[in-house]
């Protein structure tokens, strides 16, 4: 760093489109339109339906989300972007929700 000089080096830190991502997010990372028509055609289904499906939901998300965290902790540590990240992380708990009121890993 201190050889490309200030300007260069500041350079490499933000700019961050110049690195290619080599860590995609998960495949499953992604907006589930289905997602919704699924929980209200249980509901509709009943009772002991609504339970199965919604405690299947639950299992899914609770591991997706253990599954983005590793993601995450694996992007900062390896990927090309370290700064994002951390920058990421930093903002993350001034202004994300949380998993509990989201509910969508």
């Amino acid at each position: 760093m201190v050889r490309m000089g200030p300007e260069a080096a500041v350079s490499h830190l933000v700019d961050y489109e110049q690195f290619e991502d080599r860590m995609p997010p998960p495949a499953w990372a992604k907006p589930d339109p289905e997602r919704a028509s699924r929980m209200r055609a249980a509901r509709r289904a009943g009772p002991a339906e609504n339970r199965r499906v919604v405690q299947e939901d639950q299992r899914i998300q609770r591991q997706r989300l253990l599954d983005l965290r590793h993601w995450w902790l694996r992007r900062m540590r390896k990927g090309p972007r370290p700064l994002q990240e951390k920058m990421t992380l930093f903002w993350h708990s001034h202004f994300a929700t949380s998993f509990r009121k989201v509910r969508d890993a």
